[in-house]
């Protein structure tokens, strides 16, 4: 979990108090605004449209009054209002999250920090064994192919899912064989590490550790 740096933003606005006249007694003092920041969590990046991250608020404002909160999470949703607050970024990408928290006066400070969020999408590799994973994700399902040997020409079927925060589930199909294998992205989402589940007659392999390509 990480806590992130705040910038202030003060809007300048008539104060609120006054004498028994209802005049205000000095009408341009400015409201000074509030101060705070936010956590993200989990740690490192997100799998698109998988995992739920989640946004936690805390701030404190010098007349004690009550605080709002609204969220924009870079990726074209904003508008969503409340000091703790989740969200699945559908797409892969690097966004900016803002929350603008203002006071009863008017007065408001924002603080930002950033997401990044990666598709399994794409080739991974494993060297012992040497191997090929040919991966696609859409949403939460996952399928592809697995390619081995020194000329890849051992293929098997893979199809599987993707659940929160980054767990990864498969069955790998080879020569009518359903080897089942689960386990759990990294943190950076550049490698995923899966142990068998479900044993096969062609179910050798107890583990692979695939990388990025």
């Amino acid at each position: 979990m990480r806590k992130l740096a705040v910038g202030a933003l003060c809007a300048l606005v008539v104060a609120c108090g006054g004498d028994n006249s209802g005049t205000p007694s000095n009408p341009s003092q400015p409201v000074s605004p509030p101060v705070g920041s936010f956590t993200i969590s989990p740690t490192g990046a997100a799998v698109a449209g998988v995992t739920i991250m989640s946004f936690n608020a805390t701030a404190s404002d010098p007349a004690g009054s009550a605080l709002t909160y609204t969220w924009d999470f870079g990726d074209g949703q904003k508008g969503f209002a409340g000091q703790n607050v989740t969200h699945v970024f559908d797409t892969a990408g690097v966004f900016t999250v803002v929350v603008t928290i203002r006071n009863a006066g008017g007065a408001s400070a924002t603080s930002n920090g950033t997401v990044t969020a990666r598709s399994l999408t794409g080739t991974w590799g494993d060297v012992d064994p040497l191997v090929r994973f040919e991966l696609t994700q859409s949403g939460s399902s996952l399928s592809g192919r697995r390619l081995a040997g020194g000329g890849y020409v051992r293929v098997g079927s893979v199809s599987g899912t993707v659940t929160n925060p980054k767990k990864v589930e498969f069955d790998l199909f080879l020569n009518e064989s359903d080897c089942r294998y689960s386990g759990a992205v990294s943190t950076d989402a550049n490698s995923i590490l899966v142990s068998r589940t479900l044993n096969g007659t062609f179910c050798a392999q107890n583990s692979y550790n695939i990388t990025r390509q």
